[in-house]
């Protein structure tokens, strides 16, 4: 199934958990990923380590040099990737930057995430009419989404533009800032924003998740009610730097039983 269509067949508000491998340890990951599937998560952003994480902030940029230490390459990881191939049946994502994949080869890239399953892709860095022109016809080859960011200063037009060639989702950045960089005055003052207000609106054929910022229940809950879901990074990661599982899962399972037991219907977006 495309990831297009197993996302809008979620009753519930999509919840995406983003991760560093190799952290706390190389080995802990895949006790990890199966953890979050069995919570109810039902995407899962695996994170490439990049010494460079341009939109990234230090908590994201503290877990991806330590997966670095710890050993993780991008060669490992899709390895370690391809042999949960048999274990997850959550898709699973890709998130990162195209330094290491142009090191390691764009097309042999998308050979090993193929083999592995992989559903979608995430690159900040690879700007859409870049990937329309040059790697959208190997993408859609293989049956593998791009998923695209849309910032808040994307106009409606680009955004219906964007989601006419994307097969996944929109990656809706809640702020210009870094990831997990934003303090309470500013998350509640960008809840009430057009930029995520009129997402509701546009009538868009993928689903809307949102990013950035994310560390509550009582945060998600409120992304929700402008979108099909949202994305959970820092936050999650923050607890596993600190080798603190239970702390980690527990911002999850809070989330997760505050997205399925919220009434959406009057403020989320057509699907």
């Amino acid at each position: 199934m495309k990831l297009q269509s197993y996302l809008k067949n979620k009753p519930h508000p999509i919840l995406s958990v983003f991760l560093t491998p190799g952290i706390p340890t190389f080995t802990a990951t895949e006790e990890i990923i199966l953890k979050l599937e069995n919570l109810g998560v039902d995407l899962i952003e695996i994170g490439i380590p990049f010494s460079d994480p341009l939109a990234d902030g230090p908590i994201i940029q503290a877990s991806s040099s330590q997966a670095i230490e710890n050993g993780m390459t991008l060669k490992k990881l899709l390895d370690f990737v391809t042999g949960l191939k048999a274990k997850v049946k959550i898709p699973l994502l890709l998130m990162g930057y195209l330094n290491p994949i142009v090191c390691f080869g764009i097309d042999d890239f998308i050979a090993a995430i193929d083999r592995a399953g992989v559903a979608g892709v995430i690159l900040p860095d690879l700007p859409f009419d870049e990937y329309q022109q040059k790697l959208a016809d190997k993408f859609l080859a293989k049956n593998i989404a791009f998923i695209p960011l849309i910032a808040p200063s994307t106009s409606d037009e680009r955004i219906k533009e964007i989601d006419r060639h994307t097969q996944g989702f929109l990656y809706a950045v809640s702020t210009a800032m870094t990831t997990g960089q934003m303090t309470n005055s500013q998350q509640q003052k960008l809840s009430n924003t057009t930029h995520l207000s009129r997402l509701k609106n546009l009538e868009l054929q993928n689903p809307t998740l949102i990013g950035f910022g994310i560390d509550s229940a009582k945060k998600a809950v409120e992304f929700a009610k402008n979108s099909q879901g949202v994305i959970v990074g820092s936050a999650f990661i923050e607890p596993l730097l600190a080798n603190d599982l239970t702390r980690a899962f527990s911002l999850i399972s809070e989330i997760r039983q505050a997205l399925n037991t919220q009434d959406f219907n009057a403020g989320r977006g057509v699907l």
